[in-house]
């Protein structure tokens, strides 16, 4: 950190939002970045501002050189896409424990996408419009993974796809959100416990809609 390079280019998106390195043996070469907040604070006196995305960006040389993911783009950060999700992305991770494909997810407005190309196609694998709703999506998505592979996620409480949930391999997801979990909930901030990863945190707001008060819960 005593000096730094802009590797990015200046045509390329600036909102990034999250980072992630693939960290199986082998293949730490390999980088995705998700662009694009859709709350973005850029005023005191308003919450309403968004930073746009344009879906992700990968490295294949250790961030040294960055190239956009057409797979996720919808070229137009001007306009708010709801039918093209990852114009908006909160977190990225990686599978560590499948060695064969290049597995990586990303939790972007309304749900989760996954990808076992490396990012050249991607499947709704939890959020989004299942269950016939069509005019209700949730804002705020959270994402975590373990480095034996397991995965929790968050989707906030505007949405009936609302929920905290685990899977084993990125694909099916189990709800585990407990019967004392708050209503209304918003954006929430998870954290795996590194000396024991079958303990999980989540911070959030809660307890008001999906934007005020906060919570603090373990699993």
């Amino acid at each position: 950190g005593t000096s730094w390079q802009k590797v990015t280019d200046n045509l390329q998106m600036h909102s990034i939002t999250s980072i992630a390195q693939d960290v199986r043996p082998g293949k730490e070469n390999i980088w995705y970045a998700g662009t694009g907040e859709t709350y973005g604070i850029v005023s005191t006196s308003t919450f309403e501002s968004q930073f746009s995305g344009n879906g992700m960006l990968k490295s294949i040389d250790n961030g040294i050189t960055w190239t956009d993911l057409t797979s996720t783009q919808t070229n137009s950060p001007q306009t708010f896409v709801t039918n093209h999700q990852m114009d908006f992305v909160w977190r990225v991770v990686t599978d560590p424990n499948d060695l064969t494909n290049d597995v990586v997810l990303a939790a972007v407005f309304n749900g989760i996408m996954r990808s076992d190309d490396g990012g050249a196609t991607w499947t709704e694998v939890l959020g989004f419009l299942q269950g016939g709703s069509t005019n209700l999506y949730s804002d705020y998505c959270d994402l975590v993974v373990t480095s034996s592979g397991t995965f929790y996620a968050t989707i906030s409480s505007d949405s009936p796809n609302k929920g905290v949930f685990r899977s084993d391999d990125g694909i099916t997801w189990t709800s585990i959100i407990p019967a004392s979990w708050p209503t209304g909930y918003g954006r929430m901030a998870m954290a795996i416990n590194p000396q024991n990863e079958n303990e999980v945190w989540y911070f959030g707001s809660t307890n008001s809609g999906v934007a005020n008060g906060h919570s603090l819960f373990k699993y």
